[in-house]
């Protein structure tokens, strides 16, 4: 397999997983936002004090999304505004610094650890709650 054929598979994939962390992290906060609001006793689950932690984890993941893509925006932008100044040439070939990456994967495993841990607290929470 070619390296940027493995690029390649990486950036579908972080891509997908970045999608689904979304989702998820927004799915979660519809979950305890339903037990928030909701009235009827026949449910059988109340909101806690404990679906806060969950809470706050989905929202800080969803920080991290954003900061992930502000970083990556912000940095290309530059880099681009750079390179065209010093070159005047769209097809230059450039290299950017390994490490320019560093922020843009830390904020992808952050957020998608931190929706991890949500879940988790999420789903101990609904199993304690059914099961008890």
């Amino acid at each position: 397999m070619k390296i940027k054929e493995i690029k390649a598979e990486y950036y579908e994939a972080s891509g997908k997983v970045s999608d689904l962390v979304r989702q998820l992290d927004f799915a979660g906060i519809a979950v305890i936002w339903i037990f928030k609001i909701g009235k009827d006793e026949a449910a059988g689950i109340h909101f806690s004090k404990a679906l806060l932690w969950p809470l706050a984890l989905l929202v800080l993941s969803l920080a991290c999304d954003l900061l992930q893509y502000v970083y990556k925006s912000a940095f290309f932008g530059i880099f681009n505004h750079r390179s065209w100044k010093k070159f005047h040439d769209e097809e230059k070939n450039v290299r950017y610094p390994d490490e320019a990456n560093l922020p843009t994967n830390a904020f992808f495993w952050l957020k998608t650890i931190l929706t991890g841990i949500a879940f988790g607290f999420l789903l101990t929470f609904l199993f304690r709650e059914l099961f008890h």
